[in-house]
């Protein structure tokens, strides 16, 4: 069974009308479950006392994703010049909000020659936007861990 894992939001896409996005295909109406993300959402966003026209704005341009247990979100350089798919679904400089499951975040450990648990991630935290922390992307996988 899938999981609302995640929302998305980049700063260009502010004042867009709000839509949800599932495996590539575009819905028009909000669902329970779309209301249950976005007081996640608001949630996460109210630790800092963000004005609530402001938070209005922003939830307006996210797009909402669904993944099935294991799938890869995320990946890192590391891994992709190791597997041949290589491609990962999201982009490490967008930010994400883990809204339902958990996502488990992996780490490359270059003396294993694997990638080991670096943490899980529960609904209400996020992932991403690493551009924002430095000047390039950092190296870790995301993968859905629980729906």
């Amino acid at each position: 069974m899938a999981a609302d894992a995640f929302e998305h939001a980049q700063a260009e896409e502010l004042g867009m009308n709000q839509t949800l996005k599932n495996r590539g295909q575009l819905h028009d109406q909000a669902s329970p479950t779309e209301t249950q993300n976005l007081a996640v959402i608001h949630s996460f966003l109210n630790q800092w006392d963000v004005d609530a026209d402001l938070v209005s704005e922003f939830c307006q341009g996210l797009e909402w994703y669904q993944f099935e247990l294991g799938d890869d979100l995320l990946s890192d350089r590391a891994s992709s010049q190791s597997q041949n798919s290589g491609q990962s679904q999201l982009n490490p400089n967008d930010l994400y909000f883990v809204c339902q499951g958990r996502v488990r975040l992996l780490g490359y450990n270059p003396s294993q020659k694997r990638h080991v648990s670096a943490g899980v991630l529960e609904s209400g935290e996020s992932f991403g936007a690493d551009s924002v922390i430095g000047d390039r992307t950092l190296p870790y996988q995301a993968r859905e861990s629980q729906p």
